[in-house]
């Protein structure tokens, strides 16, 4: 696998994470994990890892939260299981997928946002590595439906981060006029990235792919500790959490680690490969 913050391939595992978080607030909580090798033979497909997880968590939570997962998870098969279990979710597109739009053609999802009115505007300040960057966005959405299902989703349409726009595709009540729901979908999933950048600050505070466990099933065994590490409550993960709202009004305060969350919100599944040697 190749190691980012390294330029070099190393030997690696397939890391599965379950971390939940509020859209408003600053706690996380880690929910699941699961380390899982391609060679293993119980392995079937990282499809299956997925699906078994989310059914693993459902059963618990039954129904709550949202599933937010990045576009690495826009998949046909995990699509399907979220709308045959009434799971609510907003999934980033890669663009690619086939979709019924609002006059019943079937388009790619590309097709479908180049053709949506980005009627509403806001500015927003995203912190990364402790520099603030303001940004002027335009977003929309139009309704769409998985070709083969009768199931009403939404695409939601974010120009303003990059040369090209975020596509969410969100199974939540929306209108398409109202900013405040559309909104409330981006929200949700920028609220991954808080989730991204506590892990990384995590992993990079306690060394965990510097690990010296050399055999798969040892490193199985010890993926929990790595899941629930003992985080001082009182630390401040220095990672600044911004409250946006549509008008581009913002509070930023610091973001505390936490490991107990009243309510979780949001649900972000990571399916990530870790440097993780065996």
């Amino acid at each position: 696998m190749w190691d980012g913050s390294t330029g070099q391939t190393h030997p690696g595992y397939w890391l599965l994470d379950v971390t939940g978080a509020e859209v408003s607030g600053c706690e996380i909580v880690p929910v699941c994990q699961k380390l899982f090798s391609a060679e293993a033979e119980e392995f079937r497909s990282e499809n299956a890892e997925i699906l078994a997880m989310v059914d693993q968590v459902d059963r618990r939570l039954a129904g709550r939260g949202i599933w937010t997962m990045d576009r690495g998870c826009d998949r046909k098969k995990l699509l399907e299981r979220l709308l045959d279990k009434h799971l609510r979710f907003v999934i980033r597109s890669t663009g690619e997928r086939a979709v019924i739009d609002r006059r019943g053609r079937a388009r790619s999802v590309v097709e479908v946002a180049l053709g949506c009115r980005l009627r509403h505007q806001a500015r927003v300040v995203r912190i990364d590595k402790e520099q603030e960057k303001s940004y002027e966005l335009r977003y929309g959405a139009e309704p769409i439906r998985l070709v083969g299902r009768d199931e009403q989703l939404w695409l939601v349409v974010i120009a303003g981060f990059g040369e090209k726009p975020i596509l969410l595709v969100t199974n939540l009540k929306l209108r398409a006029r109202d900013s405040e729901s559309v909104w409330w979908a981006a929200r949700i999933y920028w609220t991954r990235w808080k989730i991204e950048e506590t892990f990384r600050f995590v992993k990079q505070s306690y060394n965990l792919e510097d690990i010296r466990v050399m055999k798969y099933r040892r490193l199985k065994n010890l993926e929990p500790v790595m899941n629930f590490v003992p985080v001082n409550p009182m630390e401040s993960a220095r990672v600044l959490q911004s409250d946006w709202d549509s008008k581009g009004n913002r509070e930023s305060v610091p973001c505390r680690i936490s490991q107990t969350v009243r309510f979780t919100r949001v649900l972000s599944i990571r399916a990530t490969r870790s440097a993780l040697q065996g």
